[in-house]
């Protein structure tokens, strides 16, 4: 995927030629344009024909540390209802994670007794 090439801080001759602009497709150019303002969408992609998918350019984008800006903004309340919501949701998070066993555990439940049906 080109995108990797596109934003790698990577700094060999390879990796900045391919940081070039002239080495870089005009589509993706385009949707770089977009992504500036807008999270990588199903609808920017073709629903057959292209290997890679929102999610791919996502994982992509966002695990290079790419900022998307967006052009609103929010209010105060929405954002401390956001910031609730994370804040119950990392709390979820800790207590599931509480209530897994450990690894070892696991193995020795399921060699006992096999994986149970969903």
């Amino acid at each position: 995927m080109k995108l990797h090439y596109v934003l790698s801080d990577r700094n060999t001759a390879f990796w900045r030629d391919n940081r070039l602009t002239q080495s870089i497709p005009d589509r993706l150019l385009d949707l770089l344009e977009l992504w500036k303002h807008q999270v990588p969408n199903v609808s920017d992609f073709e629903p057959t024909g292209e290997l890679f998918q929102a999610a791919s350019f996502q994982f992509v984008l966002y695990g290079s540390g790419y900022k998307t800006e967006p052009v609103y903004s929010l209010s105060g309340a929405e954002i401390a209802f956001v910031e609730e919501q994370i804040k119950q949701n990392q709390i979820a998070t800790r207590n599931m994670l509480g209530s897994l066993p450990d690894h070892r555990a696991l193995i020795n439940q399921i060699t006992q007794h096999g994986l149970s049906k969903v």
